[in-house]
């Protein structure tokens, strides 16, 4: 790698975020860089360190320092930081960014490639269009199962409610959309703006794999956009994507899946699976105490991406996970949920509440001697 036309580039790359795409980028270019690994908190939000290369402490965020510049150049979001580096670091691979303009057409309105007319247009979908939803998504995910258990079912509610309305048919949108774009690709590619890879394709890397195991494991799915995930299984395939995976385990070691203790007392485990971009969180609960793992924690683990075979579960409590991730798909309003919610909902918190105004003041054990009563009245 000698392409960097000596500047020192530098990525600050987070964990389980969207900066694994600079990374394979920086690799297609043949760029020398510097790798520096932040960990997410506990609480899976960024850590503060990463406020002092970027004001708003995301990643991903990389710094060139230019020879003869007293300060590094600071870039951030990933649009940005692609469109950059494909400018000025391209030469080694200058398909990243189709030709702009037909032969004889240069600098004229409506002259440009198809190839490029989708280049750029990819470009400003992917974090525009596709992100928000499935970011969302997952935000939705989060309000079903987070409030307490006496709210859940209406949260459920609202939360599925906003998945059937909104949700779901603005990500099955998408991709039907991504599936004939794939198929409509100039010249029969492979890639979403033709035969050649570009830089437009490595954006769109990080959803269309996270959609491919999010949703698209399921085989009618997979009927239904076969080109997508044929996608997917290239763009992993890919020389430079690999690279780019053996780079992280080379500095990190592999990500490995780990069985640690809930700091929910109901739950006697928290199993988190850490596979490709995407973070499963399943609570197996009193299943654990008759069930026992039919394999050891040293064999769970998974690489950051790309397919992982040593990954192996109970078939059981898979199946667990996944009646009980689903199962807001199918709840509805029975007779034994209402009576379950008028218990819990009112006719408890009634009850108690009615003792407490009753009794109020009745009973008080401050400054009592051995022979009072605590009784006031």
């Amino acid at each position: 790698m000698a392409n960097n036309q000596g500047c020192k580039i530098t990525l600050y790359w987070l964990e389980q975020s969207r900066s694994h795409r600079i990374l394979w980028l920086l690799e297609e270019l043949q760029l020398e860089y510097e790798l520096k690994i932040f960990k997410r908190r506990a609480d899976k939000l960024a850590p503060a360190e990463l406020k002092e290369i970027h004001p708003l402490g995301k990643s991903p965020v990389i710094t060139i320092q230019a020879p003869g510049v007293d300060k590094p150049l600071v870039l951030a979001e990933s649009g940005a930081i692609v469109e950059y580096l494909c400018d000025h670091f391209s030469s080694a691979r200058p398909t990243l960014v189709p030709q702009r303009y037909t032969p004889g057409s240069e600098g004229k309105v409506g002259g440009e490639t198809e190839e490029w007319m989708r280049y750029r247009y990819f470009m400003h979908y992917v974090e525009g269009s596709l992100m928000p939803f499935l970011v969302m998504t997952l935000v939705n995910d989060s309000i079903r199962n987070a409030p307490p258990f006496f709210v859940r079912p209406i949260t459920s509610i609202v939360a599925s409610q906003v998945e059937n309305q909104f949700l779901t048919r603005n990500v099955e949108g998408n991709l039907s959309f991504l599936e004939e774009q794939l198929r409509t690709s100039p010249e029969g590619g492979e890639f979403i703006c033709g035969k050649e890879l570009t830089a437009a394709d490595i954006l769109l890397s990080f959803p269309v794999i996270a959609v491919t195991m999010r949703s698209l494991k399921e085989e009618k799915n997979k009927g239904k956009y076969p080109l997508l995930v044929e996608y997917a299984k290239r763009l992993e395939r890919n020389e430079g994507y690999q690279r780019a995976v053996k780079k992280i385990e080379e500095v990190e070691g592999k990500f490995s899946a780990s069985i640690i203790k809930s700091e929910n007392p109901k739950s006697d485990y928290v199993i988190q699976l850490i596979h490709h971009h995407v973070t499963f969180n399943f609570n197996p609960g009193d299943a654990c105490k008759r069930r026992l793992f039919c394999v050891h924690a040293s064999t769970l683990s998974a690489t950051m991406a790309g397919p992982s075979k040593s990954l192996i579960l109970d078939p059981a409590l898979q199946k667990y996970y996944e009646l009980n991730a689903n199962r807001y798909k199918y709840w509805r309003w029975t007779p034994r949920h209402a009576m379950l919610s008028f218990v819990y909902m009112g006719l408890i918190p009634g009850v108690l509440g009615y003792f407490a105004y009753k009794y109020e003041g009745k009973y008080e054990l401050r400054g009592k001697r051995r022979e009072d009563t605590i009784s006031e009245w």
